[in-house]
């Protein structure tokens, strides 16, 4: 009997070991880079509780919720890229409509990364930071979609970094394909802002980074 239940065991450890290597094979397969559903902490996301917001885990996701006006929160997760092609489901949590939420490409530290924006009342751009300094790209103001106003609360976004190009789709739309000289090789992630009324409350889900 003793026997028969190591046999058994062996095999349980034999088949788990075979359906993960499956799931990764499948997934390199896929072009898929990196992946995280935020059902449990890791990755090295950036967490936060402070008086500007939150940056946490919760109902089966990443929230970041802005606390104070004219205020961005981002997280980074711990690996480095050259070329990413990102998904992210994004959810409004309340009716702070006057917002932006976005993904992170080519991030090197706090003060130079890119953004790739849209907001609940319309609007969409891409944005360097430079230092202290926030610059559109390939456009002199951010622009304005109907479409945007009609999506609900709920905004699949995919976003390309690669040399020479900065894309953003959501649900399956192109709203911009904008010209970037610079490298734009680093990490990538998430970020938040809350403009004139505070209280931006953003969950984000089903984060996958696949080769554009």
């Amino acid at each position: 009997m003793i026997k028969l239940r190591a046999l058994i065991l062996g095999v349980l450890v034999f088949l788990s070991l075979v359906g993960c290597f499956q799931a990764d094979h499948q997934a390199e397969q896929d072009g898929v880079l990196f992946q995280d559903d935020f059902s449990e902490p890791g990755n090295d996301w950036g967490i936060l509780n402070s008086e500007d917001g939150v940056i946490e885990y919760t109902q089966g996701g990443l929230r970041i919720f802005v606390r104070k006006p004219y205020t961005d929160l981002w997280t980074v997760a711990g690996k480095d890229f050259s070329n990413a092609e990102i998904q992210v489901q994004a959810t409004l949590q309340n009716t702070v409509v006057n917002n932006s939420f976005g993904v992170i490409c080519g991030y090197q530290n706090h003060n130079r990364f890119y953004m790739l924006l849209v907001s609940s009342d319309g609007y969409f751009g891409a944005l360097k930071k430079n230092g202290e300094n926030y610059s559109l790209i390939g456009q002199d103001q951010l622009k304005y979609s109907d479409g945007l106003l009609e999506k609900g609360s709920t905004y699949q976004l995919r976003a390309i970094c690669k040399q020479g190009h900065l894309l953003l789709y959501v649900d399956g739309e192109r709203l911009f394909d904008v010209q970037e000289v610079d490298d734009i090789q680093g990490k990538v992630g998430l970020i938040a802002g809350a403009l004139s009324e505070p209280g931006v409350d953003i969950l984000f889900d089903h984060f996958i980074v696949k080769e554009p």
